[in-house]
């Protein structure tokens, strides 16, 4: 096999232009492309947003009506707590301050879009 990594995964959103300003202006994430497109013979928005130098973007796709909310979603830092602070101050709503990880590894903090995508801040503590 030659596959070599996720390229792209979609994540369900409501209203684009709001998830766009979300996951640029408060998460931080880079603009990779806004282009328009058509499929089904209806004008689409075609959204993909990347952390800084990730090579998996996310797509904020809202052309499935059956999408529900993800959860489980893993945004890995290598500062949770400085992070946990900045974002907070962007007024994202985290659930609560930064705590070890239950599974053992490392500490995570948990926050939502604005669909109601969960996302885990996590921060690695070294262990292979």
């Amino acid at each position: 096999m030659s596959l070599i990594g996720i390229r792209v995964v979609s994540i369900p959103v409501t209203d684009q232009e709001k998830a766009k300003q979300f996951y640029v202006e408060q998460l931080g994430f880079e603009l990779v492309t806004d282009n328009p497109f058509q499929m089904f013979g209806k004008q689409f928005r075609w959204i993909e947003v990347a952390p800084h130098g990730a090579y998996t973007t996310i797509s904020l796709t809202n052309w499935f009506p059956d999408l529900k909310p993800l959860t489980g979603l893993v945004l890995n830092t290598n500062d949770v707590n400085n992070d946990y602070e900045l974002l907070k101050s962007r007024g994202i709503p985290f659930s609560a301050p930064p705590t070890d990880s239950h599974s053992g590894g490392g500490r995570v903090a948990f926050f939502s879009d604005p669909d109601g995508n969960r996302w885990n801040l996590t921060q690695d503590d070294g262990r292979e």
